[in-house]
């Protein structure tokens, strides 16, 4: 499995993508795949208790993953149609963005206050 991932993510740097987040991602997903044994094609179960096994409680942290294996699976279906590419939504969804914070005019002093410490004292770091 790992052979295959450092084959995706050539290909994909090739196109001009970084992908250093789902790098490190796919790794671990190959990791966790030797791991338990699994040989031939990703299926829905494998990139499932993967994704599942993430140690965050965040539970968007699963739908990630799960969206990082689906991008690997569905250029894997083109090479061993066996594979199963998880559907989207099937984790759930993931908030985009967070609701923006109003900062109180107490967190706006605390801020400033905090900011006044920083060093070099008398420099510009904490002016601005």
């Amino acid at each position: 499995m790992l052979a295959r991932v450092e084959e995706y993510l050539t290909f994909r740097r090739a196109l001009g993508f970084q992908l250093k987040s789902p790098a490190w991602h796919l790794r671990a997903f190959a990791r966790y795949a030797e791991q338990v044994g699994h040989r031939g094609p990703i299926t829905l179960d494998l990139a499932t208790r993967w994704a599942l096994a993430s140690r965050s409680r965040d539970p968007a942290q699963a739908v990630r993953r799960l969206g990082t294996i689906r991008s690997f699976a569905r250029h894997q279906v083109l090479i061993d149609p066996e594979t199963e590419v998880p559907p989207v939504g099937f984790l759930g969804r993931t908030p985009r963005r967070k609701p923006p914070h109003i900062y109180s005019e107490e967190e706006i002093h605390d801020l400033i206050q905090q900011a006044g410490r920083l060093l070099p004292h008398g420099g510009l770091s904490p002016a601005t």
